[in-house]
């Protein structure tokens, strides 16, 4: 945004000071303007309008000021003057574009960069600009579309390579980001924001060192980089390299104290570090610089329900409604919050997450007709057969299929708050769902009832949310070897590949090729796991399933777990029958399993011939 004097407009100005000297004037005040003296410059642009205030080209001049200096409001007031007298001027459409888009007017934007375009056909840099403001409003394929129309009229632009892997980024296409990263890095190797935003899809990629690696080099070509420190925090974050991420996260916000995402992220190392505390603190900054953000008060959220302060996690968790993609989602009824009686309504409650969510917090149905409603549950079409009998359930629907009327509306996760749940009163029944009779005399005797069977798994979702809940299936052979022990895996699709190639002397019995192959999720899991002994897995929705159904449980648990597991407990308030194995640091899963091994030994009816080595 260099500004160029292309020659006084007037050709005379009566009574004041000549042509020339204007222009004399003008063209000081541009030589003040590029060598980034904006207040002098601004002095000597704002005193030649004095003189004549429709010289439009110094108005524009004041304007470009203000977008160089932020105060996007002022250049759009200023840059519009100049456009009325000049509309068919493309720099003047485009800088106008570019200062409502700095103040967030998207649309607006996009209309004066068309202009330009329309104009001045080939300006490089209207496409670019063009693009970064359809990526804000996330149409992301107008936006490389846009961006590579920039390339082909410009093939060495940089900035628009970079920006159009920004957008790549975005719609998780990261192989393609890094490829566009490495193109403008390739024209600009000093490019030390694409550096970092490369480190970014490396890392959202699972290339943990590569991210790290082109963090650093963006740091390296500019060591106040604050947003490069992030990035490479949480690359090493990801890495578990947890102090190392908590130095970067430091130098970001020293570099940036304004950086609400800065001080998130280091809430995130905090709590991995069980700094539960330090962690809210962050989390408090971060929303007093952005109040708005749904992302900062439900990792608030997730820290409160870590630490057992149920009451503050519900409430910082209600700001997910706030979130566009959830409003979208909502039934048009009132919402129900806990406040109004109940007696005589219809509510709808409906699911919102993941499998394992809606069988923990299914429980909340009875609760709900208890009040005194009529309760309609709207869950995952393949979870209505496992939830059929549900108690307090009027009527169970399928998503996606019509509703009948209802009075009221509640995500199933506001249930909680609803109902003002507090560790003392967490609604906890032995069990609360039971599988088919027929499924159960089905597998009970296709297992038989020789030995002390154990049901496991040991790997759920792949999904970077479920990091570290997954373990190798070779850890239970230490329990394997206990005399009259048998493995009976209720592991599927990912993860069954393990079993093959185990010792001869690891057993784990698998069951038939049409287990759990229905259309409707875990009702074989629900028969099998009633005619177990003991279910062993990790944070899935199998230990939540076990727990529903009253079957004996042990979970295996990472460091730090997911919140409704906590933290320093061996029990759990949601389940009676679960026993909680925790990682005594972070990765080490041997230490859990040889303690389980040893619990194992010392159950009730195993001799001392079964305790291991």
């Amino acid at each position: 945004m260099q500004p160029k004097f292309n020659g006084h407009a007037r050709t005379k100005i009566e009574g004041h000071a000549s042509i020339a000297a204007v222009q004399a004037q003008t063209t000081a005040g541009i030589k003040l303007h590029q060598a980034g003296l904006f207040s002098e410059a601004s002095t000597v642009y704002s005193n030649i309008l004095k003189e004549d205030s429709a010289n439009f080209q110094v108005v524009y001049l004041l304007g470009l000021i203000a977008l160089q200096t932020q105060d996007f409001k002022s250049a759009c007031e200023l840059i519009g003057k100049a456009i009325s007298f000049d509309p068919k001027n493309a720099g003047y459409h485009l800088n106008l574009g570019n200062a409502l888009k700095g103040s967030g007017q998207f649309e607006a934007a996009i209309a004066s960069y068309d202009r330009a375009i329309k104009i001045r056909p080939g300006d490089a840099a209207a496409y670019s600009n063009r693009g970064i403001a359809l990526k804000e409003l996330k149409q992301f394929e107008l936006a490389i579309s846009s961006f590579n129309l920039a390339i082909s009229i410009k093939p060495d632009y940089a900035e628009a390579y970079s920006n159009r892997g920004n957008v790549l980024q975005q719609l998780q296409r990261f192989d393609a980001a890094i490829e566009s990263y490495d193109k403008a890095i390739s024209i600009k190797p000093d490019y030390h924001e694409a550096y970092s935003n490369r480190g970014n899809s490396l890392r959202e990629s699972d290339r943990l060192e590569l991210a790290i690696a082109s963090c650093n080099k963006a740091i390296a070509l500019k060591p106040d980089f604050a947003e490069a420190y992030s990035n490479l925090g949480n690359a090493l974050f990801e890495s578990k390299q947890l102090e190392a991420a908590l130095a970067s996260h430091n130098a970001a916000i020293m570099l940036n104290p304004a950086s609400a995402q800065a001080y998130s992220n280091r809430g995130n190392v905090l709590v991995e570090l069980k700094q539960l505390d330090a962690a809210i603190a962050d989390y408090d900054k971060a929303i007093s610089i952005e109040p708005e953000s749904v992302e900062f008060h439900l990792n608030k959220s997730f820290a409160h329900l870590l630490s057992g302060e149920l009451e503050k996690g519900w409430k910082a968790y209600e700001w997910r409604l706030a979130d566009p993609a959830f409003i979208a989602r909502q039934p048009d009824r009132p919402r129900w919050s806990g406040q109004r009686p109940l007696q005589g309504q219809t509510v709808l409650i409906h699911s919102e997450q993941g499998l394992g969510d809606v069988l923990q917090f299914c429980r909340y149905a009875k609760l709900v007709e208890d009040s005194g409603a009529r309760v309609l549950l709207e869950v995952p079409r393949h979870l209505r057969g496992l939830l059929q009998e549900l108690a307090g359930v009027s009527e169970l629907l399928a998503e996606g299929n019509p509703r009948p009327a209802f009075d009221l509306q509640c995500p199933l996760l506001s249930l909680p708050m609803a109902f003002a749940t507090t560790l003392e009163n967490v609604p906890r029944p032995a069990s609360y769902l039971s599988p088919r009779d027929d499924l159960l005399a089905k597998w009970t005797s296709h297992i038989g009832k020789d030995g002390f069977k154990i049901g496991i798994s040991w790997q759920g979702s792949t999904g970077k949310s479920a990091a570290g809940r997954s373990f190798p299936v070779q850890l239970f052979h230490r329990i394997s070897k206990i005399p009259g022990v048998r493995l009976i895996s209720l592991q599927k699709n990912a993860g069954v590949e393990q079993l093959a190639g185990l010792p001869a002397d690891f057993v784990i019995e698998t069951l038939p090729e049409d287990f759990d192959s229905s259309a409707d999720a875990f009702l074989d899991s629900a028969a099998v796991m009633k005619s177990l002994d003991l279910m062993i897995t990790g944070d899935t929705a199998l230990g939540h399933l076990a727990g529903a159904l009253g079957v004996p449980t042990w979970l295996a648990l990472k460091f730090v777990p997911h919140w409704p597991w906590m933290l320093d407990r061996n029990d759990s308030p949601w389940y009676p029958n679960h026993r909680l194995f925790r990682q005594k640091m972070s990765g080490a899963w041997d230490s859990v399993f040889d303690e389980m091994a040893s619990a194992l030994s010392a159950l009730p009816g195993m001799n001392d011939e079964a305790r291991p080595d």
